[in-house]
């Protein structure tokens, strides 16, 4: 996930540029002007008060309905350099749900976004990810029938480990908590590098690794160092310096885009082309392009043997 916030970053500039294409489409719809000042003043109160009451009041606003509502009316119809950029935005917000469901501890997103990952898988050749998420879908999705005590358990939180106290959005998984904690605590190094193939060496090394990691955590909590968790990470990305760094750095993106060509607008012939360059794509990359999510459907459901 190192370079998950460049894909946030982008799509928040895309998602702008978007929004602009579409309003000045819509500038002589006097009902689509009407909702946008009525959101915009909503959205600006979010941002002076950013709490969970103020944001739930925009989200099940019925004029922020009705404007989304037209505005993927709008995308239907957009350029196939707009349907493109549409599906990364559509992928980087899956995966922006997928991080959603663990810091909360929604098993049930959690599922839901696994299955609607699949497809994406299958789509850009991630072959490892292609063989085992349909599997493992399949597994969770028989617990309830098959380990009920177990599903009674997940659905409960039980796959995600909360650390801090300090924000309650900041569960992570259990085996990525077993690496931020023992496994790091228990480095030496070089690791086991040079002594790997002695049995004797390896067996000792693993059966003092809870000892090397009392020892590790004792030294830095005699040193006065802190141990960082994810919560204290949530907590430093939703300060203001951040807020302040990651609008900084979406209008740069934005501008930068808007300078070659704004993907969402149609200009000249309807082609997929590179934003900087201008190359365009042959028709097979086009056609595969467009239509990655249906190959990669039928593609996980042939894997599956299923027709639907």
């Amino acid at each position: 996930m190192k370079f998950f916030p460049i894909f946030q970053v982008v799509m928040e500039a895309l998602l702008r540029l978007n929004w602009q294409t579409f309003f000045d489409a819509m500038k002589d719809d006097q009902e689509v002007r009407s909702l946008e000042q009525v959101v915009s003043t909503a959205t600006m109160e979010v941002q002076k008060d950013v709490s969970t009451s103020t944001i739930q009041r925009l989200y099940h606003a019925s004029e922020l309905e009705k404007l989304h509502a037209k505005f993927n009316k709008y995308n239907e119809s957009t350029s196939k350099m707009g349907r493109y950029w549409l599906s990364y935005i559509e992928m980087v917000s899956l995966l922006l749900r997928f991080v959603r469901s663990m810091r909360e501890g929604d098993w049930s997103l959690h599922l839901a976004c696994i299955r609607d990952m699949v497809p994406w898988m299958f789509a850009y050749d991630r072959t490892n990810y292609s063989r085992y998420l349909p599997v493992y879908w399949c597994d969770v999705m028989s617990l309830e029938e098959k380990h009920p005590a177990a599903h009674e358990a997940l659905q409960a939180c039980e796959f995600v480990v909360q650390r801090s106290t300090s924000s309650s959005f900041s569960q992570v998984a259990v085996d990525q908590t077993i690496e931020q904690t023992i496994n790091r605590d228990t480095k030496s190094k070089d690791g086991i590098v040079g002594f790997s193939l002695n049995k004797g060496a390896v067996q000792r090394w693993l059966l003092t690794s809870h000892e090397r990691a009392a020892i590790t955590q004792a030294c830095r909590e005699m040193a006065g160092l802190p141990s960082m968790t994810d919560g204290d990470e949530v907590v430093k990305k939703m300060g203001k310096a951040r807020i302040i760094a990651d609008e900084r750095d979406v209008k740069k993106v934005q501008t930068t885009v808007n300078s070659w060509v704004n993907p969402f607008k149609q200009a000249g012939e309807d082609e997929i082309y590179h934003l900087a360059s201008g190359l365009t794509a042959s028709g097979k990359i086009e056609k595969d392009l467009l239509t990655a999510h249906e190959q990669g459907k039928q593609a996980m459901l042939a894997f599956s043997g299923r027709d639907s």
